[in-house]
């Protein structure tokens, strides 16, 4: 399924490939300012979020390559479809 971009700014994210895209790019960016000292999560740190969507690392600087991989794939994968 596509990720339609409006005319007047929209986005429409649907099926499973669009999610998995937002949710490495959510991803992604929760890494990166955990990296500067920015929690983003209550009570769970980035870190886990990855480990629990099965990436592998106990540090920001081992989980962030492989989030950004994945995500680079992933959007490869993804049909963006412009209105």
């Amino acid at each position: 399924m596509p990720i339609e971009h409006g005319a007047h700014g929209t986005t429409t994210i649907t099926g499973d490939d669009g999610h998995n895209v937002f949710r490495l790019a959510a991803l992604k960016q929760a890494l990166k300012l955990q990296a500067i000292g920015i929690k983003v999560m209550r009570g769970r740190s980035a870190v886990q979020a990855a480990n629990g969507m099965g990436f592998a690392g106990r540090t920001v600087k081992k989980v962030l390559p492989q989030v950004e991989a994945a995500l680079i794939e992933a959007q490869r994968v993804c049909v963006h479809i412009d209105a």
